[in-house]
């Protein structure tokens, strides 16, 4: 069979799935009022545990066999999930078929606390996608070549004249976008979503990145200064190519703007740093191996300094550090990270960002 996948909306699920699924997510008016189990959840957890739910419900309805007098746990006999999981194998990955399952023992975990999932827990277990650490390592490159690149992409755009100007001014947007996120290994989503003015804010000649704690997957509030052999170049784009792009049409504050003059998507963010990464070094880097690539360098570098990795990354868990320091292995370390940053410090002091004439 075919597969075919949509996730049903919410006013299709069944009414019992969907007064749960609201109660779950109900925050309290008052301090006697019931807090729901997904209420302290990030809108984002909320949105891809109700995707994954509505996959799920999609692909029972589609079988004949989303019976809305059944509670939630009880429609997901060991059998009926092997089907699920045979014909998602057919045209899915693995590590999505693993969140589609995650998404949905989630889901039952939190509108039907007391059912017994051990059943989803597993197929959550057997499904479970081993990360592909020799593709982490092909597309491993250290902080310094990275951003290296970046830089190079910006004095291009500002020293070539016979290009087009809305692609010089994508080349250095793109630059800067890397260079940053060498130097401040965000993750994908908040380097994405940086607004001028609330999450880039001036303090006299610096310029520092805050973010409040519920826009952060670990919860917890960031606030780094962006290091200031970048500060020229990022004023440099906010000042002369960001106005360029956003063409008089985009009057917003998000940071990174297409030459249509809207604010760049999420998708186009990862799509162009894989595009740019891959000319360059024959395989595509998406941003969230920046991550790993400022991780590894510590773990190489500076091996005893367990908690900077953690620290620089804004892991909750120091078991997640540990996987880069599986990946950097027992090298010896050649430079600190530190050192690294300071050389590219002084190189960036010397270069001249007016633009050509």
């Amino acid at each position: 069979m075919t597969w075919t996948s949509r996730a049903l909306p919410v006013e299709e699920w069944p009414e019992a799935d969907r007064t749960l699924w609201q109660k779950a997510c109900a925050s309290a008016d008052d301090f006697l009022d019931e807090v729901g189990i997904a209420s302290t959840w990030r809108p984002a957890t909320r949105r891809n545990v109700q995707e994954g739910y509505g996959h799920a419900l999609f692909w029972l309805r589609r079988h004949g066999e989303l019976d809305p007098t059944l509670a939630p746990s009880s429609r997901w006999t060991a059998e009926r999930l092997r089907r699920y999981v045979t014909e998602m194998r057919a045209c899915l990955k693995p590590s999505t078929i693993h969140v589609r399952l995650v998404t949905l023992e989630q889901m039952v975990r939190v509108i039907e606390p007391d059912a017994d999932r051990s059943v989803l827990k597993r197929a959550k277990r057997a499904t479970h996608a081993r990360p592909d650490w020799v593709r982490k390592r092909q597309r491993l490159r250290r902080p310094d070549e990275l951003a290296d690149f970046g830089m190079e992409l910006m004095l291009d755009a500002e020293n070539t004249t016979d290009r087009k100007w809305h692609l010089r001014a994508s080349d250095f947007r793109d630059g800067l976008i890397i260079a940053m996120l060498a130097y401040v290994p965000l993750r994908h989503r908040n380097m994405h979503g940086l607004e001028i003015g609330r999450h880039l804010v001036r303090r006299g000649v610096a310029w520092w990145i805050t973010i409040p704690g519920e826009e952060m997957k670990n919860h917890r509030p960031l606030e780094v200064e962006v290091p200031r052999f970048v500060v020229d170049a990022l004023e440099r784009y906010i000042e002369h190519w960001r106005p360029m792009l956003c063409r008089g049409r985009y009057t917003g504050t998000r940071l990174w703007v297409t030459f249509y003059g809207k604010p760049l998507k999420y998708k186009a963010f990862g799509h162009q740093v894989q595009t740019r990464t891959a000319r360059e070094f024959g395989i595509s880097i998406p941003p969230h191996a920046f991550r790993d690539a400022a991780a590894t360098a510590i773990a190489l570098d500076d091996p005893g300094n367990f908690a900077l990795a953690a620290s620089v990354l804004g892991h909750a868990r120091l078991a997640t550090t540990q996987r880069y320091y599986t990946i950097a292995g027992s090298h010896e370390a050649a430079t600190s990270f530190g050192q690294t940053l300071e050389r590219l410090r002084s190189e960036a002091a010397n270069l001249d960002w007016e633009p050509a004439r």
